[in-house]
């Protein structure tokens, strides 16, 4: 089961001002066979919905610059994430994507409604920040990601964040991969599973 269900060990204490989380550890490979769309854009809108449920949710709106993977032809999507930090609902481990931010993101599914869309929660959330005149992909982790290789997750693994194989430097922003080298090795993989 690739779902949400299948996919986390999600835990939800809805105390007040925050809820306790555990993602699985998944390679980059899982999250890009995985998802539904994988997309590159940036954040064009963030608001807190408080209006729809019981508790507020944060939604973020992205302009859409180029489809990876995926069927979308819109220009915008809207995904809806769990918890709204600036209503004192905070969600651990939840790594929001920030107004004008731009990225590459994998989104696990465009018809269900989860805590965190992105597959993997932060494994699946790249931010391009440009260093030196120069754009570099970011790990969760805040640092330049240098490597993609293919490896199997461990399972049982809880994540730290940063998908498996996928190799981040501190002090790498000179060997950082730039936006369109980290989508040259995510398609030649999605080639490589004939997709």
């Amino acid at each position: 089961m690739h779902g949400m269900i299948g996919f986390f060990l999600l835990v939800l204490v809805w105390l007040p001002a925050a809820q306790a989380t555990a993602v699985r550890a998944v390679s980059l490979q899982e999250a890009l066979r995985h998802s539904e769309l994988v997309l590159q854009g940036w954040v064009a809108m963030r608001k807190v919905i408080d209006d729809e449920g019981p508790r507020p949710f944060t939604r973020i709106v992205f302009a859409v610059e180029e489809v990876i993977k995926g069927d979308y032809a819109a220009p915008t999507l809207t995904l809806d994430f769990a918890g709204a930090p600036e209503r004192g609902l905070v969600v651990s481990d939840m790594d929001y994507p920030e107004p004008g931010e731009r990225g590459i993101y994998f989104v696990e599914s465009l018809r269900r409604r989860q805590a965190n869309p992105l597959y993997g929660w932060s494994q699946g959330h790249f931010r391009i920040v440009v260093r030196d005149d120069r754009p570099v992909v970011v790990a969760a982790d805040g640092s330049p990601v240098v490597v993609l290789k293919p490896v199997a997750a461990e399972p049982g693994r809880l994540s730290h964040g940063v998908a498996k194989g996928v190799e981040t430097r501190r002090q790498g922003w000179d060997r950082g991969l730039s936006p369109a080298a980290f989508k040259a090795v995510l398609r030649r993989w999605l080639e490589g599973e004939g997709r």
